[in-house]
């Protein structure tokens, strides 16, 4: 391990041994537990399959038996001992997940094999050929969960080779990465593409028309989510994996679809694990690249050229320091139905609270908020409040246009362009950070949040984030309505300190929920929701009537399948 440990940065080499040494990872014949094939993947992903599978990263992982993981959620670090959950914490419980014996009992998955054409070969296509957009790589973007999600399940016990066995069916077609690869934006083509691969599945296997496609899951990471089908009204009794779990939007439905975090390995480190500065970053991840020589950041650009290219009326819709093709800028958002029985510390925010939360902050009133640089962060690209997407949606409901125009000269308020040199470590090093909508409701920007050890104030009321059954967004999150923005920065400076504190704490319990690398629990929570799902999806035909001869398979393939159609215009706008 010490070749690997000397190719990398002093705060990459300390977290690495924070990471072996404090989660135990399971490891299994030199895999690393995420699995699945690593081609194509940048340095930050290497890095992690380095440390999972050296020699050094076993011995580690062998003073816990193989099975055991990490368990109960919330140490100091952020990573716990490896004992087993109470079931008294949904976070916690999550860890049984990674355990092969409990998941091969409660959930069986089976993984269609696909032709490449439909997935894997995308990949490679966006290395060979990397689209003209901020995050060109299909592998290594915060849309990359359905590449991940599929090459995680290829490897995880809860796979069945036997499809009689099989609660689940997973539909492998990368539809995100097929609409990055094949620029402009085109809704239609993609459609087409998706209905290509589930045709062949339609004709070459009873299991959709027996079921009425009720036991299959398609992962859906762009903002447009089951848009991505074209005619996704044919497959709707499925479930969606998305990450815009948009309320208002017809393609999802919050009982049956599952809203993923974004899969940020490829981006940052989470502060747990970052022990040197209590908190921060890794500067080498912040700036120059990820080992596909393409840069992650774009020059700085602060509020005042933000003003000076987007102020009050102006026009275009390039991102500042960039041009090339658009590529979604979706920020995530809550919705208000979660905010019954909220109370508000102050007009415009909304901190809720539970009695276990409230119970929770009273003991953690005496701690002092881990301290912070700058009060409020926001970095991203502010269109005019007159540009608006093929729907007529205007591009942020006026929020991101307010803030620079309002409330950029307040104290403690850092506000910059599309991921500047700096973002990494001003997330880091914010007591608050902002998360506005953008073309979508949707946005990473809360797993950022989160990661970073940064309190996420969210302004929406349209929006669902990620495994919220699992991971209590209200115990950390500041909800903001968007008609009361004016009031944002009265609201959160009237938080007390005893309320921020407990706040960082809560995250400090929640966030490997939410991180796909080493110590994280995202995939698992997958697994559980999925899980959850099984007693809603039993319902299958099984027909006793043979194929009359000359008249088709028997199987309706024919009436099933999937026609190529343009579900909305191609363009986000």
């Amino acid at each position: 391990m010490g070749g690997v440990l000397a190719a990398l940065s002093p705060i990459q080499r300390e977290a690495v041994v924070t990471i072996a040494a404090q989660s135990l990872a399971a490891v299994d014949g030199g895999s690393s537990r995420n699995g699945g094939d690593s081609r194509g993947i940048g340095q930050m992903a290497s890095w992690w399959g380095s440390v999972a599978a050296s020699a050094d990263g076993r011995a580690l992982s062998a003073t816990t038996p193989r099975g055991n993981v990490p368990g109960t959620v919330g140490s100091a670090g952020g990573l716990a001992s490896p004992v087993e959950s109470d079931g008294g914490d949904p976070v916690a419980e999550l860890a049984r997940w990674s355990d092969s014996t409990y998941v091969r009992s409660r959930l069986r998955v089976y993984v269609y094999d696909l032709p490449e054409e439909f997935n894997e070969a995308l990949v490679r296509r966006s290395h060979e050929v990397p689209p003209r957009i901020r995050d060109p790589l299909c592998d290594a973007s915060f849309y990359s969960a359905e590449v991940s999600l599929h090459r995680f399940l290829l490897t995880s016990p809860v796979r069945t080779l036997d499809p009689d066995d099989a609660d689940f069916f997973y539909v492998p077609i990368y539809t995100t990465c097929f609409l990055m690869t094949h620029l402009p934006n085109n809704l239609t083509a993609t459609g087409a593409h998706f209905a290509a691969g589930m045709n062949r599945i339609i004709r070459e296997y009873p299991f959709f028309n027996r079921s009425g496609g009720r036991d299959h899951v398609y992962t859906f990471t762009q903002g447009f989510g089951g848009r991505h089908a074209g005619d996704w009204r044919r497959i709707r009794n499925g479930i969606f994996l998305v990450h815009n779990g948009e309320w208002t939007a017809d393609e999802f439905t919050s009982h049956k679809d599952v809203v993923l975090p974004a899969d940020l390995t490829h981006y940052l480190l989470p502060v747990y694990v970052q022990p040197s500065r209590g908190g921060a970053t890794s500067a080498g991840v912040a700036g120059g690249t990820l080992g596909h020589g393409l840069p992650t950041a774009v020059a700085a650009t602060d509020v005042d050229e933000q003003k000076e290219d987007f102020g009050a009326g102006a026009g275009g819709g390039k991102r500042v320091g960039e041009g090339g093709t658009h590529q979604s800028d979706d920020t995530g958002t809550p919705s208000s139905e979660h905010k019954v029985g909220g109370s508000s510390t102050s007009e415009g925010a909304v901190s809720r609270t539970t009695a276990t939360e409230a119970a929770a902050a009273a003991a953690a009133a005496a701690a002092v908020p881990v301290p912070k640089t700058h009060f409020l962060v926001f970095g991203g690209q502010v269109l005019s409040a007159n540009v608006s997407d093929e729907r007529g949606s205007n591009y942020s409901g006026g929020v991101r246009q307010y803030v620079m125009e309002h409330l950029a000269h307040l104290p403690g308020y850092r506000l910059t362009g599309v991921r500047s040199r700096t973002y990494l470590t001003d997330l880091a090093d914010a007591r608050f950070c902002l998360c506005p909508e953008g073309w979508h409701p949707w946005s990473p920007r809360p797993v950022y949040a989160v990661l970073s050890g940064c309190i996420p104030v969210v302004v929406s009321e349209r929006q669902e984030l990620p495994l919220s059954t699992r991971v209590n967004w209200d115990a950390f999150t500041v909800w903001v309505r968007p008609a009361h923005v004016a009031g944002l920065d009265a609201a959160l400076r009237a938080i007390p300190d005893a309320e921020v504190a407990a706040k960082q704490a809560a995250m400090r319990s929640a966030w490997r929920a939410l991180w796909y690398g080493p110590g994280g629990l995202a995939q698992q929570g997958v697994l559980a929701e999925l899980a959850a799902r099984k007693g809603h999806v039993r319902y299958r035909r099984e027909f006793v009537a043979g194929p009359v001869e000359g008249q088709g398979d028997g199987r309706g393939a024919a009436s099933a399948e999937l026609a190529p159609q343009a579900a909305v215009p191609p363009s986000e706008g």
